[in-house]
């Protein structure tokens, strides 16, 4: 975001990368507007030096008041469903979300000429591939999640250069982290670890490319400085795919407890695939970023943070 004060509206600012987003843009000192679904408690902002605005992504007249309201100078789009569709709800929610919201967004903006649009797509937006995957793929992809980021990135890309706006579009790959949904991959191992429960392992291999969120949150604020009209697309992973007992292990070597598993009491599901890994060649050219937290230190600092958070919520609970 450069040496000035940005106004800054980050839209999905309730969830797990939109709360660290809001955070390290409090950080750099920049004037931080975040967006929340209306009836949201946006818990993640709680205490958070912030303005908060109650915005439904799926009203383009709600999204038209936020832009002229706000005025903003960066927007970074970090709103999205969550987790991939099962039902018909979801798969309604996830073109309403994904797509629909982004391309509102983009139409918004126009009240806003000279704001800088960093658009937070997804590793998901690839196919299955053996090799790294890089931006420039066309192989289709395996999840509606991934299909409608991917229409969101499309719409993105044709605003920009139809209107000759700058945006840039990021594409994060399994993000981890404090605050995580407590269902994904490193929460449940740790709470299998702290309780002795027993892993539900997959019966295949399924490998994956673990970034932490506080390193994605950084790739998304780098990113803005090569913002353009021919939109750049840029991942940002580590390059490095671990399998789910790689991760595993880890987990046992840094809490020092074992966790027992039942190999093939989860079934395979879409997303899990044999290879999965970002090529990360761009984001060092471009932005010259790299993740600087391995998955051993992040997965130390998410024990260090839960324990917190247990002390946290008992002194809480003491004091009422």
């Amino acid at each position: 975001m450069g040496g000035s004060v940005e106004r800054l509206l980050v839209t999905g600012a309730a969830g797990f990368l939109g709360s660290e987003l809001v955070r390290q843009g409090i950080a750099a000192g920049h004037d931080v507007y975040a967006t929340i679904r209306p009836g949201s408690d946006g818990a993640r902002l709680a205490g958070l030096p912030c303005t908060i605005r109650p915005t439904d992504l799926r009203d383009p007249g709600d999204v038209e008041r936020l832009i002229r309201s706000v005025g903003p100078s960066l927007v970074i789009n970090a709103a999205a469903a969550p987790g991939h569709a099962s039902t018909a709800s979801d798969r309604l929610d996830a073109w309403a979300d994904n797509t629909m919201a982004t391309v509102h967004l983009l139409e918004a903006l126009h009240d806003a000429p000279h704001a800088v649009l960093v658009h937070v797509g997804a590793g998901t937006e690839y196919g299955p591939s053996p090799q790294p995957m890089r931006e420039d793929d066309s192989s289709l992809p395996l999840t509606l999640r991934g299909v409608t980021k991917r229409a969101a990135t499309m719409a993105v890309r044709h605003w920009a250069s139809t209107f000759d706006r700058p945006a840039v579009v990021v594409r994060p790959f399994s993000i981890y982290g404090p605050g995580e949904q407590p269902h994904k991959l490193v929460p449940t191992l740790l709470r299998c670890a702290e309780r002795g429960e027993v892993f539900p392992m997959l019966a295949d291999v399924s490998r994956r490319d673990l970034v932490h969120v506080g390193d994605v949150a950084d790739g998304c604020v780098r990113a803005a400085a090569v913002a353009g009209s021919d939109t750049p697309v840029v991942n940002l992973g580590t390059g490095v795919e671990y399998t789910v007992d790689d991760v595993r292990r880890i987990v046992e070597e840094v809490t020092g407890r074992p966790i027992a598993t039942s190999p093939g009491r989860r079934a395979t599901q879409t997303h899990d695939v044999e290879h999965w890994v970002a090529d990360t060649s761009t984001c060092r050219r471009l932005l010259g970023w790299v993740p600087t937290t391995s998955l051993r230190d992040g997965i130390a600092g998410l024990v260090s943070w839960h324990a917190d958070e247990s002390d946290r919520v008992a002194s809480d609970r003491d004091a009422r």
